[in-house]
């Protein structure tokens, strides 16, 4: 399997199982998710938020080329694709508002990007 469409809640569980299954994935498309909080922890001491995609959620998926960020997602955390190397094709939702620290840092495939016009916040090295 190299795409994954996704729909409905989507939380720490889910992480785990594509962190643990499916790294090879080319694609994710998740404009149907709602990002919901977990109290479990997907990756050292992170979880999921409401609405966020999180911390090193996607990090070093060497195979990740696209991806559809949640329709409710406003925020895209620290660290959240970096070293995706392949990652060359990112599409924002309209209600993003934030893109934190270092978010794509190593993303070299990574040359043009469509911004929302709600985007108000850019961390340091967040592409």
């Amino acid at each position: 399997m190299t795409v994954l469409t996704l729909g409905g809640r989507f939380n720490s569980r889910d992480v785990i199982f594509i962190r643990e299954n499916l790294m090879h994935l080319r694609s994710i498309d998740m404009r149907k998710c709602d990002i919901v909080a977990s109290e479990e922890l997907y990756y050292q001491e992170y979880k999921t938020t409401d609405n966020i995609v999180g911390r090193y959620m996607f990090h070093d998926m060497k195979e990740l080329e696209t991806f559809y960020t949640p329709e409710t997602v406003i925020r895209i955390d620290n660290y959240a694709f970096q070293n995706c190397t392949k990652l060359n094709k990112v599409i924002f939702n309209d209600n993003l508002g934030s893109i934190y620290f270092d978010t794509f840092n190593g993303c070299t495939a990574l040359h043009t990007l469509n911004l929302p016009a709600k985007v108000n916040f850019f961390g340091s090295g967040a592409f």
